[in-house]
């Protein structure tokens, strides 16, 4: 049979084809599927036919061979496969379904509709219907309805002709399928612009033309036609084709009459998501709102939500309406000022204004409702705004409400009161063997950072209570973790695959344990034989050191199970993100001590990176009492800011790690020799300068067709470089923890692994973010993987409840500035808590900004939209900041004006307004020489009136 058929195809038999194919039963058939595969593999591929030329292997006979092939003998599960005979060979299926017509025909054919062009034609599903092949649901004809206007030369390859009388072939389609058009997703709004029409027939090639036509020959409803182009706004079909809706109804230009019968549907539309509906509807009612039937009590119903869009078109056009409705209704006046108060939300001072001039005009000065009403929007008030608004207003002066003058005067707060160790923040302790079987199975669900750290660690802790019968409660967890190591996933990173590494290591440990409980680990090793799975073999899977400490304590994790012993690890987080309380971290190492055992050096250097060290003074008693040699030194030199090295070093990469944290810059004397290597000496000096620069590049320009190449010319391209230390060729024998992180070429990592790599560190994350920033924000925008970096590397900043390190104050900075919206969201609520919280200096976020503005590395714009958005209106302590982190970025900038600096000059004025505080113009010169700028005058004008 298959070299029947093989002959077949090779002769380009068409004729032979069916025949052959119906003398054999179905499971005969379906014996060439692999055959079938074969050939379409070997024949529907190109190539090179000599003088620049490429071709289909397969002549168009054996093409349609195939097709008819594989739909008569695959089965539906074989989707994408199937697909191809749709569009080679629909034609002949008349033939074919008379005698083989499968029960999943149907339901295949409507599994196209999501498919961008229907490769079936509507006639010819229309014909199958009639037929009883299939029954062809609203969905599936409004899909393939729009190419159904669009017939096929014959002659000339991919052209067609414009041929709307198609669509009277058959009188169902106008009596009902058209109508599926306004109801259901479809291509109807952009069928034309992909479809090359025959010459001459141009003029008349848009659906909305036809549509048109139809109204005007009464071949459709024109009323009916109206009525469904407005709901179809509301029918969470896309932007582009509710636009194409709104268009349709706008083309047919409907009357007065029309407009007031349609009233219901128009409210209705005033609801969509899309503000070219709304926008298009307001427009109507400015026509309609003197007409003795428009609904003007259900317009002024509508007011609050118009008020309070996005869009700014949107709320000046129903502002504007619902000022000529005061005018001619007296009676509505009150009502309409009311709502004209959400205005106030908006910071566009034209809108605020305009707002204001309609409550001043219009309302009742005594009336004790507006007044209520007005009220709670007084801080969102802008001050030019106010004075129009004065017999509303009952509020403080400016300047009165918080400290007076300027936002040098914010105070302080107390540190003390965030506290790094705190009931909050304990992140729950393991009790049993449940809890540890419960933590196994979501150890990679990315549920929180810290279950990488705790698990190993739980399994150490009850590692002697583990029994054979404990193994099948886990064979889960290793289900997971042999998946994690042996497939790709977008949301497992390397360290979700270390950890399984850790996973399939300890289970090949309980396999050798208790070889009679484990026939379903050794299902599992047989299921996944690759013998690389294991922590044994991660260096050879994993080019990449950053991950080796990690690695290490995991080993040791190992090694003390096998031994038979259990000492807590020093490592494991006791607070979130990932801090250890300091007095935890003594009665670890005091274990160690009373064990006579020596901790695992990665071990110790983690824990002394994860420690708290806000309020350490318990913690350094504890220390000095019950610990003894070098632990007791060790710990006392660490905790105590003051303290000097004394006592002998054993384990310098321990004392080069804690005296690395103290960030004093101060390398002890007994420790010099260890610290000659460069980057322990940058270490040491623990601050990472940065620089924001234009570098020159070559540009591609336009083709040249003579040379064959673009021309190429200079450019430069704004960007963010942080300096840090990498390893020279020549290492050092014994790697501190950290030294791992500058290794000379640049050590990737995924994105769901940047927490983590950043929670090694929570009181010194520049250590990470040095290099992190390089690769993630260097330039304004991110492809989608560094984007996704950039947000895990903002929320986990926001997790650190310390002081906010140089190089996190620039990540804020720069996020504000950054392309994408999601960023500037995360760093404008990173900047707004730590303000409530007193814990940044906005001035110096300032300083940043206008150093990044000064070389014009993104567009102002962003930045003065943001503080529109998210940084106004929040409180007095956040006005007087957002005072400060401006005249601090203004202060940096060239006296050549920048893009947009009228708006951020605007913010400025309305801020010191609110907070009742001058123009700084010893700090900001530059407003002189702004003032005779033209398009700045006015504002600097108004600014150099209130100066120190």
């Amino acid at each position: 049979m298959i070299e029947a058929y093989l002959d077949i195809l090779e002769e380009g038999r068409k004729d032979l084809l069916i025949p052959f194919l119906k003398s054999y039963t179905a499971k005969e058939r379906h014996a060439l599927v692999q055959t079938i595969k074969k050939e379409e593999r070997r024949l529907d591929k190109y190539e090179f036919r000599g003088n620049g030329k490429y071709s289909r292997i397969a002549t168009d006979e054996q093409l349609w061979i195939l097709s008819v092939s594989t739909f008569i003998c695959f089965g539906s599960e074989d989707r994408k496969a199937l697909q191809g005979w749709t569009w080679r060979a629909y034609q002949d299926m008349d033939e074919i379904l008379e005698w083989h017509c499968p029960s999943w025909f149907s339901s295949f054919i409507h599994g196209l509709k999501d498919e961008e062009f229907l490769p079936v034609p509507y006639l010819y599903v229309l014909d199958w219907q009639e037929k009883g092949y299939l029954s062809a649901s609203p969905e599936l004809l409004a899909a393939i309805l729009p190419m159904s206007i669009y017939v096929k030369d014959d002659k000339i390859a991919h052209s067609f002709h414009f041929r709307p009388e198609e669509l009277e072939k058959n009188p169902t389609t106008l009596e009902q399928h058209i109508w599926y058009l306004f109801e259901y997703p479809s291509i109807v709004n952009r069928v034309e612009r992909f479809l090359s029409v025959i010459a001459g027939e141009k003029e008349q090639e848009k659906w909305m033309d036809v549509i048109q036509r139809l109204t005007k020959s009464g071949q459709m409803d024109r009323m009916r036609v109206l009525k469904e182009s407005l709901l179809a706004v509301n029918r969470n079909f896309n932007k582009t084709q509710t636009a194409w809706f709104v268009d349709l109804f706008l083309l047919l230009n409907p009357v007065e009459k029309e407009l007031i019968w349609l009233q219901d549907q128009l409210f209705s539309a005033l609801s969509s998501v899309q503000s070219k509906a709304v926008g298009a509807v307001l427009i109507l009612f400015k026509k309609l709102y003197a007409h003795p039937d428009f609904r003007r009590t259900d317009f002024i119903a509508q007011l609050s939500v118009l008020f309070s869009s996005e869009v700014k078109s949107v709320a000046k056009t129903a502002l504007s309406i619902a000022e000529k409705i005061a005018e001619a209704a007296p009676d509505r006046r009150q009502d309409i000022c009311i709502q004209a108060i959400n205005i106030f939300l908006s910071k566009d001072e034209a809108l605020q204004l305009q707002s204001a001039k309609l409550i001043r005009k219009y309302g009742d000065m005594d009336n004790t409702e507006l007044k209520e009403a007005v009220v709670p929007y007084t801080e969102a008030i802008l001050m030019s705004v106010r004075p129009l608004l004065q017999p509303w207003l009952t509020t403080l002066e400016p300047g009165q409400a918080g400290d007076q003058g300027g936002p040098g005067q914010l105070e302080e707060g107390d540190p003390l009161q965030f506290r790094l160790i705190s009931a909050d923040h304990r992140i729950p302790e393991l009790k049993d063997l449940t809890d540890l079987i419960f933590l196994a199975g979501q150890s990679m669900d990315n549920n929180e950072p810290y279950h990488f750290d705790l698990l190993p660690a739980a399994i150490l802790q009850f590692s002697k209570e583990i029994t054979g019968e404990t193994i099948a409660q886990l064979e889960p967890a290793f289900l997971r973790a042999y998946k994690a190591n042996s497939q790709w996933s977008s949301g497992l990173g390397l360290f979700d695959r270390l950890l399984a590494a850790f996973l399939i290591s300890y289970s090949g440990y309980l396999t050798v344990q208790f070889p009679e409980h484990a026939s379903g680990l050794i299902k599992l090793k047989k299921q996944y034989p690759t013998g690389d799975l294991d922590l044994d073999s991660w260096g050879r899977r994993i080019d990449c050191h950053l991950f080796d400490p990690f690695k290490m304590i995991f080993d040791s994790v190992l090694e003390q199970i096998k031994k038979g012993t259990s000492i807590p690890l020093l490592s494991t987080s006791t607070h979130t993100p990932s801090y250890i309380d300091p007095g935890i971290l003594v009665q670890r190492f005091k274990a160690y001590q009373e064990a006579g055992a020596e901790p695992d050096a990665m071990d110790v250097q983690l824990a002394l990176q994860r420690c708290a060290l806000d309020d350490p003074g318990e913690a350094l008693g504890m220390a000095q009492s019950e610990l003894q040699g070098e632990y007791k030194a060790l710990l006392t030199y660490f905790l105590d800011k003051n303290a000097s090295l004394d006592g002998e070093v054993i384990h310098p990469n321990w004392w080069l790690t804690a005296a690395i944290l103290r960030k004093d810059g101060q390398i002890p004397q007994a420790l010099k020799a260890e610290a000659e290597q460069e980057v322990l000496q940058a270490l040491f000096k623990g601050e990472f300068e940065w620089k924001a620069s234009l570098n020159e590049y070559l540009a591609y320009g336009e083709y040249n067709y003579e040379t064959g190449k673009s021309e190429r010319y200079k450019a430069w391209s704004p960007e963010i470089l942080v300096k840090y230390p990498v390893h020279a060729s020549k290492k050092r024998a014994r790697y501190l923890f950290v030294e791992y992180f500058f290794e000379k070429e640049l050590q990737e990592a995924w994105e769901t692994d940047v927490p983590r790599l950043i929670f090694a560190f929570p009181n010194h994350p520049d250590l990470i973010l040095s290099s992190r920033i390089n690769q993630y924000l260097k330039i304004s925008y991110a492809e989608s993987d560094g984007l996704r970096a950039l947000i895990k590397m903002l929320m986990s900043l926001r997790q650190l409840n310390g002081e906010l390190s140089p190089l996190g104050n620039l990540i804020v900075a720069a996020g504000m500035l950054h392309s994408d919206k999601t960023v500037r969201g995360y760093a404008a609520e990173l900047w707004f808590e730590r303000v409530e919280e007193r814990r940044i200096t906005s001035a110096e976020t300032g300083r940043i900004l206008g150093l990044l503005e000064r070389i014009e590395w993104a567009p102002l714009k962003r930045l003065t939209d943001l503080m529109m958005s998210h940084m106004m209106g929040l409180s007095t302590a956040h006005h007087m900041a957002l005072e400060e982190l401006i005249v601090a970025l203004l202060s940096q900038l060239e006296t050549e004006p920048v893009k947009n600096l009228k708006k951020l000059l605007e913010i400025y004025h309305e801020l010191i307004a609110l907070n009742g505080s001058v123009a700084d113009l010893e700090k900001i010169p530059q407003l002189k020489t702004w003032h005779i700028t033209g398009s700045l005058k006015k504002v600097v004008g108004e600014l150099l009136s209130k100066q120190l």
